[in-house]
Formats: C-alpha cells, sequence, structure tokens
C-alpha cells in the first residue's frame, strides 16, 4: 500500500512539474499576443464611429469640451465633437477659428480642451486616447493631446479641485426650465487668477428613498477671480425639462466642476 501511494505521490509531482513548465513556455508566447492585440486596438479604435449607447457614457466629457470650446470660440461656427473608440476624440472646427487664437495661446487652448476631455474619463486609458484638432474643410490635424503623455509634461494653471463653489443655493420653480443659481466662486490658487469655470448642474427628485434625476447641465463661466479670492455667482442656468412639482418629495441637486483656466 505504501509503495502504491508512493507511486501516486511522484506522479502527481512530475505531472504538476510538467504543468508548470507548460505555463512557462506558453506565457511568452500570450504575453506577445496580448501586446500585439493592445497595439492593434490602439490604433484601430481612434477610427470606430460610436453607437448612441457608448455615447452616453461620455455625456460628462463631452459636454466639459463644449464649455471649453464654448469660452475660447465665442463667435465661431460650433465644432464637431466627435468621440471615437477607446475614448478618443476628434473635434473639427473651421481653420480660422483657430488661427484666431493669439498663436502663444494655441498651446493653452488645446491643451484645455485635452485636459477637460481627459481628465472627465475617470481613468479609462486603456487605449492611450487622444483628442485631435482637425480643419473642417481639409481634415489637417491643428492640434493633438494624448491623455497619458501630454497629460505627464502639461499641467493646468489651475485645477478644478482649486474651485470651490460655495454657500451655493438654488430658487427651484417646478414647471420651469430656467432656475436662478447664487452663491459665489472661490478661487483657492496661491498663484493664478481664475479666468473661466465650468460645471455640471444635476437635479434629482427624490421620493421615498428613491432619486430619478430629472435632467443635468452645464454652464461656462468668464470672469476674474484674483489668487485666494472669491466672487459673486448669480446666474440662470437652463435644464432640458422643466422641473416636476414637489408633492411627496424633495428636488436635490449637485455641482461637480468641470474645467478651470488660469491665467
Amino acid at each position: 500500500m505504501k509503495k502504491i501511494v508512493s507511486k501516486l505521490v511522484h506522479i502527481d509531482m512530475r505531472f504538476r512539474q510538467a504543468w508548470e513548465r507548460f505555463e512557462r513556455a506558453l506565457k511568452a508566447p500570450l504575453m506577445c499576443l496580448f501586446f500585439i492585440l493592445w497595439l492593434v486596438y490602439v490604433f484601430y479604435s481612434p477610427r470606430q464611429k460610436l453607437e448612441n449607447q457608448e455615447l452616453e457614457t461620455l455625456q460628462r466629457p463631452r459636454r466639459a469640451v463644449n464649455a471649453v470650446l464654448d469660452s475660447w470660440l465665442t463667435s465661431s461656427p460650433e465644432p464637431r465633437v466627435e468621440p471615437r473608440g477607446g475614448n478618443n476624440l476628434e473635434i473639427y472646427l473651421p481653420k480660422g477659428s483657430f488661427e484666431s487664437i493669439p498663436y502663444p495661446d494655441r498651446e493653452d487652448f488645446v491643451g484645455d480642451i485635452g485636459r477637460a476631455w481627459c481628465d472627465n474619463l475617470g481613468g479609462r486609458y486603456v487605449a492611450l486616447p487622444s483628442v485631435e484638432i482637425r480643419d473642417i474643410r481639409s481634415g489637417e490635424s491643428l492640434g493633438r493631446y494624448n491623455c497619458v503623455i501630454s497629460g505627464i509634461r502639461s499641467r493646468a494653471r489651475i485645477q478644478p479641485e482649486e474651485v470651490e463653489m460655495a454657500d451655493l443655493r438654488m430658487s427651484l420653480i417646478p414647471g420651469s426650465n430656467s432656475q436662478h443659481l447664487f452663491g459665489h466662486v472661490r478661487n483657492k490658487s496661491a498663484s493664478y487668477t481664475l479666468m473661466a469655470v465650468a460645471f455640471e448642474i444635476t437635479i434629482e427628485y427624490c421620493r421615498d428613498n428613491h432619486c430619478e434625476t430629472l435632467g443635468s447641465t452645464t454652464e461656462t463661466l468668464t470672469l476674474a477671480v484674483p489668487p485666494g479670492q472669491s466672487n459673486d455667482l448669480n446666474e440662470y442656468v437652463t435644464f432640458p425639462s422643466p422641473l416636476v412639482k414637489e408633492t411627496e418629495g424633495e428636488h436635490r441637486w449637485y455641482v461637480k466642476t468641470l474645467f478651470a483656466r488660469g491665467g
């Protein structure tokens, strides 16, 4: 009996050793295959157009980018903002609109757009996503920002977390799309003046511990708040649909800073 047990143990040991050698031999080819597939995905994904369901997951970064474009291109035709596969983004605008920005400021323009997109992706950088700005007529590349490489080299003068929306109050008017927002915008940067800020407001209707999102809107403010100081906020914000009338529930609303520009 002991000989049989010893024989079985020996067979099991030999089998384990053979399996470990097989795993080691297979590991390198599998890693190479995975790397090749990843490279194919990285290069192919920017050409992939997204379905509506996929676009829904990119609403916040799209709003942030649109807010940046609005703050820079106040009198230009509306650019086309087209998310692509792998969380890439292509923006098409007239070359004249891009060239209307003073040359020394164009790097800031591209950087603001890139950071607005990348910072709101939630760290989804598997495909090394980029923002490409192109001439809408020729397709010529006017500027490019990579979420990983450019993000390491470039840093905004004022980070979104350095902007505080303080003492916020909203006069919620049931049946109306437009709501009145009061409060203060505080610049917590010690070095730069806050020149523009974009923020997202989401309103929910809550009843019996269940909350339903009524809508979100993005607002962009152009202002000049010196370091360490604050400005009054007195704005009307417009939502996609009117607010429902409160009966047995309540409205709740949340604010998130999407983008800030310092100067």
